[in-house]
C-alpha cells in the first residue's frame, strides 16, 4: 500500500491511500501544524509499510519536521524527549515507464 503526501500552500498537508480495504484521506490545515514554510506545490507516493515502521519511534519523540518535495525523498527529523536527534529518508515509490522501442536512438 502507499501512502500519497501533498503540499499545498495556504492549504496544508493531505495523506491519502487507497488499498484493498478501502480509501482514506486525511486534512492537515497550516493552522494545526506548529510551524510551516509551504512553498508552492510538492507531493509524494510512499511505501506505508516502511512509514509504519519509521513511525513506531514517534512514541518517544516530542516533534517531528517533514520535508516534501516532489520527486525527491521524504525527509523526517525526530527530536526526542531525552534530547538527541532521528533523521530518517525515504525515498518515493517510483512508477516505472514501459520501454517502448520507437524511443530508442539508432545506433
Amino acid at each position: 500500500e502507499i501512502l500519497n503526501i501533498n503540499a499545498n500552500e495556504g492549504k496544508g498537508l493531505i495523506f491519502s491511500s487507497s488499498g484493498q480495504i478501502g480509501e482514506m484521506e486525511y486534512d492537515l490545515n497550516e493552522e494545526d501544524l506548529i510551524e510551516t514554510d509551504l512553498q508552492g506545490s510538492s507531493s509524494g507516493a510512499y511505501s506505508l509499510t516502511f512509514l509504519k515502521a519509521i513511525l513506531k519511534i514517534a512514541s518517544i519523540t516530542e516533534k517531528l519536521e517533514i520535508a516534501l518535495k516532489t520527486d525527491h525523498p521524504l525527509k523526517m527529523n525526530f527530536d526526542l524527549l531525552e534530547g538527541g536527534k532521528l533523521n530518517y529518508f525515504l525515498a518515493p515509490r517510483v512508477e516505472e515507464e514501459e520501454f517502448n522501442e520507437d524511443d530508442m536512438d539508432e545506433f
